[in-house]
């Protein structure tokens, strides 16, 4: 039933970002590639960070959902083989100073957003 769970929460996830990516590049043509994937990730940290803090307060009976949610949801909609890929691009052309920005603002934005997930929800950490 886990592996169930996994591969429901990871394939409705990977559906959720192809067309979250989908949507932001048919409408958002002069960002940089990688603000999509950029999204995605920030998304997920706020996700995960709701997600976890309400397993923290659900405790042992959370289980199931933390890996529908967690594991599987939050595993199949971030992407960070997609952030090296860009990234790897993005140094290929050239582009430093874009790549350094889309590091830092990966790093920086979905940290905060995990923080904010977390503090909506409530929980000390």
């Amino acid at each position: 039933m886990d592996y169930l769970l996994v591969a429901l929460g990871g394939a409705f996830g990977a559906f959720s970002r192809y067309g979250l990516s989908s949507l932001w590049s048919t409408h958002i043509t002069t960002a940089p590639s990688w603000s999509g994937t950029l999204l995605i990730n920030v998304v997920g940290g706020f996700l995960i960070g709701v997600f976890y803090a309400l397993s923290q307060q659900e405790g042992a009976t959370w289980g199931g959902w933390s890996l529908l949610l967690i594991t599987g949801f939050c595993g199949g909609f971030t992407t960070f083989s997609t952030f090296g890929l860009e990234l790897f691009h993005t140094l290929s052309e050239g582009q430093y100073l874009s790549a350094l920005l889309y590091v830092l603002l990966s790093v920086l934005l979905t940290l905060l957003a995990v923080a904010g997930g977390i503090s909506i929800i409530g929980i000390k950490h």
